[in-house]
């Protein structure tokens, strides 16, 4: 029988962003994307509402993704 295990997800703020934006995400994502970068790394992730989003901040990553 196999058991779980706990998986590890990138560095990034506590709490949700939907209750607690660090910026005005809406009007002002450029920002917010380099605020992630800047506070938590080349990859980041937050929580915003029921999902996790994981944000990659160097082209060489996300040309990786695709």
């Amino acid at each position: 029988m196999e058991t779980a295990t706990a998986t590890q997800t990138p560095p990034g703020p506590k709490g949700n962003l939907v209750f607690r934006p660090p910026v005005d995400i809406r009007n002002k994502t450029h920002f917010f994307i380099q605020w992630m970068a800047d506070n938590y790394g080349d990859i980041s992730s937050a929580r915003g509402g029921p999902f996790n989003f994981v944000f990659l901040s160097k082209p060489e990553y996300i040309e990786h993704m695709f």
